[in-house]
């Protein structure tokens, strides 16, 4: 992305805007520049990106005022500081807040715009974290400057970035021209950006956006991924836009309401624990939204057997209104194919992260089920060794001819049960050995059942 900035040109990377808070009729109660200061001025106010920058003027309910700094990131909707619009100490929320796009000295080229709601993030309000010093302004109209849109990068893109600020400073200009700054991130964490080189931060920037180059697209629009916020002895900092502010953010500019928050509570079948190849049967993922957002979004389902080949069960949409829930049901045919042992069934909701909710940890889960093997046919005397993996089975038949008057069956296997069936259908459970005399004639069968989580050997023999 190339800046046209008149008669001062600098490398196509520098892209961001930079704020911080400046009282009105009052001096700089904080500031924080590392020499040598790296602040330029933007000569050209309505050039593209830097009219997506702007002046931010709040009005609090105690009568105090303050002039910071701002970033378009939608038509309406203008990204800032918390702090910008809320002051606990000056009664809470302001009262007015209005912005202006590329102001310079008195000079606004795209007019005035006033916000009509203000969103807050709860954790600035209630705890003052800066790590969420962020909030949402959406005007009375739209100034037709543009916007930049936002992005939750990795740690690996940001630090790879240099990233630009561009904001109304109190100690140049006294909040009434813009400045900008570039320079790479020194550091970054789950929740905040850190700088302390060229990126220079006064009063009056708090709420300029930082943005950066799109790492897919180096020669398009530049991507917003945090505001400037605050400054220590050490380094200046702002919040960084996660996935969970994203959205947040994107959830407010969409419906004005908190985004949804959607999890998987419960999954239920209709089969039983062991389940024969070719069985069919229904799940049932009941997927709740926990949010205050509508949400619509996508359920799939997978099976995966004990060699871990993934067969798909299915999909279907998924629509929810804020704080409900609703089962779906989805058909499963166990594969022909399918590996005896333990099996999953997987049901995730919005699996491709497409719908905008929050968080996403709690949109899966599981369920296991058994593949029984098919029915070994042994005849008496025959001894059998096999592994058995975790909670894997191990079916046997064989025949009793008439007149036998005793029938033993032994079973070595370190951890595990075992079931005998007789011709009558009657069963008996067993550990070790299992006798009977004058066995009845006919078809008997044994189940064997690994009971621990480790692969064992087993041995059978009928006699």
């Amino acid at each position: 992305m190339r800046y046209d900035l008149g008669v001062n040109r600098i490398p196509a990377f520098l892209i961001a805007a930079l704020l911080i808070g400046w009282p009105a009729g009052a001096g700089p109660v904080r500031q924080k520049i590392f020499r040598p200061d790296d602040r330029f001025a933007v000569l050209d106010t309505t050039a593209w990106p830097w009219r997506t920058a702007c002046r931010v003027y709040a009005l609090y309910p105690g009568g105090g005022a303050a002039t910071g700094s701002g970033v378009f990131i939608g038509p309406r909707h203008v990204l800032t500081a918390g702090h910008m619009v809320h002051d606990e100490a000056d009664g809470g929320l302001a009262t007015f807040v209005e912005v202006s796009p590329g102001y310079e000295y008195g000079y606004a080229p795209y007019g005035y715009a006033r916000a009509v709601d203000i969103r807050v993030f709860p954790r600035w309000v209630e705890d003052e974290d800066f790590d969420y010093d962020l909030a949402l302004l959406t005007l009375n109209r739209d100034p037709g400057n543009g916007w930049l849109d936002i992005a939750a990068l990795t740690d690996e893109e940001l630090l790879a970035a240099e990233a630009v600020t561009a904001g109304y400073p109190g100690d140049l200009g006294g909040t009434e021209a813009m400045y900008a700054a570039a320079g790479p991130f020194d550091e970054v964490d789950a929740q905040t950006l850190y700088f302390a080189g060229t990126l220079d931060i006064y009063y009056g920037q708090s709420g300029s956006g930082l943005w950066v180059d799109d790492p897919e697209d180096p020669e398009g629009d530049p991507l917003v991924v945090g505001l400037i916020s605050w400054s220590s002895s050490k380094t200046n900092g702002g919040p960084r836009i996660n996935e969970e502010k994203a959205a947040h953010i994107r959830s407010w500019i969409a419906t004005g309401e908190d985004p949804p928050n959607l999890a998987m509570t419960a999954l239920d079948t209709d089969l039983p624990e062991e389940v024969e190849r070719g069985a069919e049967g229904t799940i049932t993922a009941t997927v709740t939204n926990f949010g205050e957002g509508p949400a619509s979004s996508l359920l799939e389902a997978v099976f995966t057997d004990s060699a871990g080949t993934s067969s798909p069960i299915g999909s279907m949409a998924v629509d929810l209104g804020g704080d409900s829930a609703r089962g779906y049901d989805l058909f499963l045919d166990v594969p022909a194919g399918a590996a005896e042992g333990l099996g999953t069934i997987h049901a995730v909701v919005n699996p491709d992260g497409a719908t905008p909710e929050w968080p996403r940890s709690d949109n899966e889960a599981t369920r296991s089920v058994v593949v029984l093997p098919e029915w070994r046919e042994v005849v008496i005397g025959e001894r059998v060794l096999r592994l058995l993996t975790d909670r894997a089975v191990a079916r046997y038949r064989f025949t009793v001819e008439e007149g036998r008057s005793r029938l033993r069956l032994k079973v070595a296997l370190k951890a595990g049960v075992a079931e005998v069936r007789r011709p009558d259908g009657s069963t008996e459970a067993f550990t070790k050995q299992f006798r009977e005399d004058a066995p009845a004639p006919g078809r008997w069968e044994v189940v064997i059942r690994n009971t621990s989580n480790r692969t064992l050997k087993s041995r059978f023999l009928a006699n």
